[in-house]
């Protein structure tokens, strides 16, 4: 039968084949590879990795979407929704050893400076559960890629390496993942309720396991002709077919995305990171469409990924149109503080949001580069309650580099008018996007801000004051707000509105306070106003201390939100991280819940 078969192919690409031979002219007739590698990993088999990671994915999705489905019910507007969740026997311990794990923040890895230290400085340290989330399965499915033999044919000549063609299948499949948590219009956000500046983690996480995938996937078929019949072997097999340089190309261009997204490079010029990004995606793709070639029916898995990019472009774009039109609507731009760089933007559009969500916003007039620029930022108020009108947005924001820099210069050089540095500026607008806090879900409510992160936290307590005043009972019974700020001039610009909603809160019967902590010379000595309890302190907030002290004294559910830098995130996170296992999961506190909601200032 063998004899058969050599003989009816005798001739393969122009060389007559015998036992021995390794160039990619000279290769076993079709029939007679397929036969020798039945019951080895046969190529013909491989997509079955992809499925099965696909699987994996799909079942790790669901778990997080059961999670957001008991979430939404936690913090349902309806009481009895809420309360028969925290009944449920067993969901109290299992969220308390849950967010024990998983809130907590490792420190840096790399302390002392060095290359890798400046490389990771400007990247959050993400918190142990979303690292554990990724790093389980990633680790699961690199063992599993190397636990299945052979790893290579006898001979290149007998068929691509198992180990080879296996990674890159493996890594085929989590393109779906990669651009799915990497767009604003997502189905993740959709399905899961995580936002997408939380699903970043997610998407460059990802990227690095697939170019690790890649490497692995590339690092055999370069060993193998050259195990076979040395240097001049490869360099035969890399000219004799295409797929081997795209892959070469495919690989650079994935190896420079990953290594561009470190936050040092982003940091250097974000607008120039994105553009670079967007093209080098481009590239990548086409790239790595000639690679694949539709192999073991790789596209299955990149026309998908494709089509996810597309419902983000037609979705961000016509939601866009709807509120902003093509050249944006007219929006008042003024100079709230000029040595604090304080900007604040007011427009109205027919748009609603929940209170704490952010829109990304374009000012095309500033600069030639500004209309292809947006930049997000947090509404600090909330949307109308008449669904029949459109909704004033409020933006504050304190200028630093980039888009926000170009809005303040522009302010900057423009003439006092009665007293105050203020125009007209067209603005695109974009969302809303996020997951906001929702305070009234528990009974005592408490907020970390550092800075403009104000403008999340201020929303929050407006939204509180009307789901008080809404019903007959307040769920919410203490909020403590703990602000600290570099310079008093950015708490006086939210003084007003923080006066008047602190004291709506004590009308409506919540214990409201809030405690200022600056340590510039005005606010040396400490001060109080018993009218609005509002606390000014001249010292560094002690975060861990707060968060403790006030734990100590709570009762039944507690929900803490922070907003500001990193350092206070972190702090925060771990103490909270810590208070499970003393507090919620120790009969001897009264503490039943302690939840957990963060926003960064930036991503």
């Amino acid at each position: 039968m063998e004899h058969t078969i050599l003989k009816r192919h005798k001739e393969v690409a122009g060389c007559v084949w015998q036992p021995g031979m390794v160039g990619p002219g000279c290769r076993p007739p079709s029939a007679l590879k397929k036969a020798a590698m039945a019951g080895k990993d046969s190529y013909y088999e491989m997509e079955k990795y992809s499925r099965i990671t696909t699987w994996l994915l799909l079942a790790l999705v669901g778990v997080v979407i059961l999670r957001h489905l008991v979430s939404k019910l936690r913090h349902s507007s309806n009481p009895r929704f809420s309360l028969a969740i925290i009944s449920i026997p067993g969901y109290r311990p299992l969220a308390a050893f849950c967010r024990g794990i998983g809130y907590y923040r490792p420190k840096k890895i790399f302390t002392r400076r060095s290359v890798l230290s400046e490389l990771t400085s400007a990247d959050r340290i993400p918190s142990l559960g979303n690292l554990l989330t990724f790093a389980l399965p990633a680790l699961g499915l690199v063992i599993w890629c190397f636990a299945i033999r052979p790893y290579y044919r006898p001979a290149a000549v007998w068929g691509s390496t198992p180990l080879g063609v296996r990674a890159g299948m493996i890594a085929n499949a989590l393109f779906p993942l990669l651009f799915a948590s990497a767009l604003k219009f997502n189905p993740l956000t959709f399905l899961t309720g995580i936002s997408h500046e939380k699903l970043q983690f997610y998407h460059q996480q990802t990227a690095r396991l697939i170019l690790l995938l890649a490497i692995i996937h590339t690092i055999p078929f370069l060993w193998q002709p050259v195990h076979d019949g040395g240097f001049s072997n490869l360099k035969a097999w890399y000219y004799y077919d295409r797929i081997w340089w795209t892959g070469t190309v495919a690989l650079a261009l994935l190896a420079w995305l990953v290594a561009s997204s470190f936050g040092v490079f982003r940091r250097m010029s974000y607008e120039f990171f994105v553009l670079q990004h967007v093209l080098s995606i481009l590239g990548f793709l086409v790239f790595y469409f000639m690679h694949t070639r539709d192999l073991i029916h790789s596209w299955s898995w990149l026309w998908p990924s494709i089509g996810v990019w597309g419902f983000h472009v037609v979705g961000k774009f016509a939601n866009s149109l709807r509120i902003s039109r093509f050249r944006g609507v007219p929006a008042t731009v003024t100079l709230m503080d000029a040595e604090e760089r304080l900007v604040k933007v007011e427009l109205a559009a027919p748009v609603t949001w929940r209170a704490g969500q952010h829109f990304f916003l374009r000012f095309p007039g500033v600069t030639r580069t500004a209309p292809y620029q947006s930049h997000p930022f947090t509404v600090a108020n909330l949307a109308s309650q008449d669904g029949n009108v459109e909704s004033h947005l409020v933006f504050v924001f304190k200028a630093r580099g980039g888009l926000t820099g170009q809005v303040w210069e522009k302010l900057a050089r423009l003439p006092e008018v009665k007293g105050k540095v203020s125009t007209v500026m067209n603005v695109g607008l974009d969302g809303p996007y996020g997951t906001p806090f929702k305070a009234e879900a528990y009974g005592e409510v408490l907020m970390m801000v550092g800075g403009v992160g104000m403008t999340s936290a201020l929303p929050a307590l407006m939204q509180l004051c009307l789901a008080a005043r809404s019903t007959r009972e307040v769920g919410t019974r203490r909020v403590s707000v703990h602000w600290a700020v570099q310079s008093m001039r950015t708490f006086e610009a939210f003084e007003s509105s923080l006066r008047a909603v602190l004291e709506h809160l004590r009308v409506l019967g919540v214990d409201a306070g809030m405690d200022v902590y600056c340590r510039d010379e005005a606010a040396s000595e400490e001060k109080e106003d018993a009218k609005s309890s509002i606390r000014i302190h001249g010292e560094r907030a002690d975060v861990p201390n707060i968060v403790t002290r006030f734990v100590d004294t709570a009762s039944k559910t507690v929900g803490v939100s922070v907003c500001g830098p990193a350092s206070m995130l972190n702090e925060t996170a771990n103490t909270v991280a810590k208070l499970q296992w003393s507090h919620v999961l120790s009969k001897a506190s009264g503490v039943e819940e302690l939840y957990l909601h963060t926003e960064a200032f930036d991503w």
